[in-house]
C-alpha cells in the first residue's frame, strides 16, 4: 500500500468515524400524523400531549442519554389519500426521519403501517383500532397504545347481562374495521346465550351523497324497530348522527329503547364537516342522541391526569398546533394514548441502541415494543405479543351536550364496575332503563290475547256445568 492510498484510506475512516460520531449526536426525529381537520378532528383536542412527552424524553437522563427527541407533524384529515400523501410527504422531506407516532384513524393506519414497513421505520398508533394491525407478519414495525375492537366484545355482552337484555340488534358500517368489530360482538354475544335479531351493514354516508343513503338508512331503522329495543350501532360519528336522526323521526328516542355506539366525539351530534353540513338539524340531534350511550377507552382519573389534561390543553394552543382550545372543549382521553405512544418508541428505541443495534431498524424496535409493560400517564400500560395494548374500556352516558363514563371495564377481571351514585340518562330523559322487550314479551307470552281468555273462561263454565249436570244425575240415579 503506498503512501497516497494510506492517506486516503485515513481520510476515509476519519470521515466516516466523523459520520458515525455525528449520526449520534443528532436529534431523534419523529413524524407525528393527526387529524386536525375534516370530519374527525380529534388531534384539536390531544395535540399538546406530543409536546409533554418530548419534553419528558428529553429531561430524562438514563432513556435516550445524549440525545434529544423532536417531531414534525402533518394533518391526515383521517382520509385515507391525504393521510398516505401526509406519510409520503414525512418520509421524504424529514432529514433521516427515525419513524411515526399515529395515525389516529383506520383508513390511515392500514396503508401507512405498509409503508412504514417496507421503509423499515417503527411506528406506534395511539388511536387506530382495526384487527388487521395485530398481524406482524404484515404490520412487523407496528405496535399501538390502544387494543383492537374485538377486545371490547365482552364488555357489550356484561353490560346486556347486567340489564337483563336479551337481544340486540346490529347497525354497522361497511367499512373494514367496523364489519370486524360488529361481528366479534355479535359472535361474543350469541356465546352468551344473547340473541341478536338483525345484523345488517349500511355504506358510509359520506359515499352516497344524492341522498340515496339516507333514504336507506331509514328503512333499515324502521325494519328493526319492531325486532328489538336495544339497537348497536358500529361506525363513525356522521354515520351515527345519520342513524339517531332516523330513529328520532320515527319516536325510536322517546324512550324504551338504547342505543350503544362506539368511539364518537362528544360533538358527533353537530352537522359541520360532515356531508349533512347546514341540515338544519343539529338541536334535533342533541335531543336524538340524549341518552346514547358510547363505549371509549376509560378516561384516566387523579390529580396527575388532570394536570396533564391542563397542560394539554395549555401546550395545543402553542406551536407548532396553535389551536387554542376552547372553554367549553375537553381533551380527548386520547391525549393520554398519544403519551404513552411516544414513551412507548423510546423505550424500545432505548433496549435497541443499548444492545448495538441500528436507530432506524423499525423491525428490531417492533420486537422491543412487544410483550412489555411501563409506566404510562394512567398507571401500567400493557402491550401483548401483537404490539396490542390491553385496554380498560368505559361505558359513557350522553348528557348536557356531553359524555360522562359511569362504568368501567376490567380487563383482567373482566368485570363491571359502576360509578356510585350516578342516575345515567336513557333516551326519552327516562331514568330507568328500558326493558329491553315489549310488556308482553316478544312472542306474548307475558300476556294472554281476548281470545284466549275467552276460551279459558267458556272452557272452564263448560267444564263447571258438565260436572254440576253428572251430580244431578247421580243423585236422581240413587
Amino acid at each position: 500500500m503506498n503512501l497516497k492510498t494510506a492517506a486516503l484510506l485515513s481520510l476515509a475512516i476519519t470521515i466516516l468515524v466523523s459520520v458515525l460520531k455525528s449520526n449520534g449526536d443528532e436529534d431523534i426525529v419523529l413524524g407525528l400524523l393527526l387529524p386536525f381537520s375534516g370530519e374527525r378532528p380529534i388531534g384539536r383536542y390531544i395535540a399538546g400531549a406530543m409536546t409533554i412527552a418530548v419534553e419528558v424524553i428529553n429531561n430524562n437522563d438514563t432513556l435516550l442519554p445524549g440525545r434529544n427527541l423532536s417531531f414534525v407533524w402533518n394533518d391526515t384529515e383521517c382520509v385515507g389519500k391525504v393521510g398516505l400523501h401526509e406519510t409520503v410527504d414525512l418520509f421524504l422531506t424529514v432529514r433521516k426521519l427515525h419513524g411515526f407516532i399515529g395515525g389516529g384513524c383506520d383508513e390511515v393506519c392500514e396503508p401507512s403501517g405498509l409503508l412504514a414497513s417496507a421503509w423499515n421505520l417503527p411506528m406506534v398508533s395511539w388511536g387506530c383500532s382495526s384487527i388487521h394491525l395485530s398481524s406482524k407478519d404484515t404490520y412487523n414495525t407496528l405496535a399501538r397504545t390502544v387494543g383492537p375492537y374485538n377486545k371490547m366484545a365482552p364488555l357489550f355482552s356484561k353490560v346486556m347481562q347486567h340489564y337483563g337484555w336479551t337481544r340486540a340488534y346490529i347497525f354497522t358500517s361497511s367499512e373494514s374495521v367496523w364489519q370486524t368489530a360488529s361481528f366479534s360482538v355479535k359472535l361474543n354475544l350469541e356465546a352468551n346465550g344473547i340473541s341478536v335479531a338483525g345484523f345488517v351493514t349500511f355504506n358510509p354516508g359520506n359515499e352516497n351523497i344524492h341522498g340515496r343513503e339516507t333514504f336507506s338508512k331509514l328503512e333499515i331503522v324502521k325494519a328493526a324497530k319492531d325486532l328489538s329495543r336495544i339497537m348497536l350501532l358500529f361506525g363513525y360519528g356522521a354515520d351515527i348522527r345519520d342513524l339517531m336522526l332516523n330513529a328520532y323521526d320515527i319516536g325510536m328516542t322517546e324512550g324504551g329503547y338504547a342505543f350503544i355506539c362506539v368511539d364518537i366525539l362528544e360533538d358527533a351530534h353537530l352537522s359541520a364537516n360532515t356531508w349533512m353540513e347546514g341540515d338544519g338539524r343539529d338541536e334535533e340531534a342533541i335531543r336524538a342522541f340524549n341518552g346514547i350511550l358510547n363505549v371509549h377507552i376509560k378516561t384516566p382519573e387523579g390529580d396527575r391526569y388532570d394536570a396533564f389534561a391542563e397542560r394539554v390543553r395549555e401546550q395545543t394552543g402553542m406551536e407548532p398546533f396553535n389551536r387554542p382550545m376552547l372553554k367549553d372543549e375537553e381533551v380527548d382521553v386520547h391525549a393520554g394514548t398519544l403519551y404513552d405512544a411516544v414513551v412507548l418508541y423510546a423505550l424500545g428505541l432505548h433496549d435497541v441502541i443499548s444492545e448495538g443495534g441500528d436507530e432506524y431498524d423499525g423491525a428490531a424496535i417492533g420486537v422491543k415494543m412487544r410483550n412489555r409493560q411501563f409506566v404510562g400517564i394512567d398507571n401500567y400500560v400493557t402491550i401483548d405479543d401483537s404490539g396490542d395494548r390491553d385496554p380498560d374500556y368505559a361505558l359513557q352516558d350522553f348528557h348536557d351536550s356531553r359524555f360522562e363514563d359511569f362504568v368501567h371495564y376490567d380487563h383482567i377481571t373482566k368485570e363491571l364496575t359502576f360509578t356510585p351514585n350516578f342516575l345515567p340518562t336513557w333516551p326519552g330523559g327516562e331514568t330507568t332503563p328500558p326493558k329491553g322487550e315489549p310488556d308482553c314479551g316478544w312472542d306474548e307470552e307475558h300476556c294472554q290475547s281476548n281470545t284466549e281468555t275467552i276460551i279459558i273462561i267458556i272452557s272452564c263454565c263448560v267444564f263447571t256445568l258438565a260436572v254440576a249436570g253428572s251430580s244431578v244425575v247421580v243423585f236422581f240415579y240413587r
